[in-house]
């Protein structure tokens, strides 16, 4: 997985820079490979900045 395309990709998408986007990219991929690691702040960030933006895609 080529963490920086997809992230460019989505930030594309998104129109903006999407902060901690790659670090839980990272984090994903490395829990696929079967690497256990303790979730981060970059994660819930990443999540809440979907989630954001996803909200605001839908309409009122």
């Amino acid at each position: 997985m080529n963490i920086d395309r997809i992230a460019n990709a989505i930030e594309a998408d998104a129109g903006e820079e999407i902060p901690g986007l790659r670090e839980g990219l990272a984090e994903m991929q490395a829990e696929q490979s079967g690497v256990a690691r303790q979730p981060s702040n970059s994660w819930s960030a990443l999540h809440a900045s979907s989630l954001a933006y996803r909200n605001r895609r839908l309409p009122s």
